[in-house]
């Protein structure tokens, strides 16, 4: 089967088009996983720390030791630490979309690892403390979470 010129530019024509909608599909939908995993690792903050204000209230005594109230925003805390290194395994620095997630996060992965690891260990400690209903050690095991967000956050987190 002969082509002409005519036809064969046609085909190159075609299949650049093709090439460069493709290229701009896995753009779109990088820019999208992007978007998603930012949107989602904030909604994963953002409820971690509605758990921890209520639970520093009443470790400063501004509010009733209510035991379930503690036990039920430790678990939360718990939970959401369980989930927060898988939060960040998707590498959005080049999104151009604005947040708080500093590039150090993936070039020191191991690190922020053991971070978000230290912050599993302490909340579970919490969750300890929490169902003891003790406020002392709920109080201990509160700041010891909230020294492990500390530690990250100043690594981690654009001030």
């Amino acid at each position: 089967m002969m082509f002409s010129y005519k036809s064969m530019f046609a085909a190159a024509g075609i299949a650049a088009f093709a090439g460069i909608a493709a290229m701009q599909s896995t753009s779109v939908i990088a820019a999208d996983n992007a978007a998603k995993a930012i949107e989602e690792r904030q909604a994963l903050l953002k409820s971690m720390g509605d758990s921890m204000r209520p639970m520093a209230a009443i470790a400063r005594g501004r509010a009733d030791a209510d035991k379930a109230v503690m036990v039920r925003h430790a678990n939360n805390v718990a939970a959401k630490a369980r989930d927060l290194s898988a939060a960040f395994a998707l590498d959005t620095r080049s999104s151009g979309i604005e947040n708080d997630a500093l590039p150090a996060i993936w070039t020191s992965k191991a690190d922020f690892n053991r971070k978000a690891a230290a912050l599993v260990t302490a909340s579970n400690a919490l969750r300890v403390a929490a169902n003891s209903g003790d406020t002392s050690s709920f109080g201990r095991a509160l700041g010891a979470v909230g020294q492990t967000c500390k530690d990250c956050h100043d690594s981690y987190r654009a001030k």
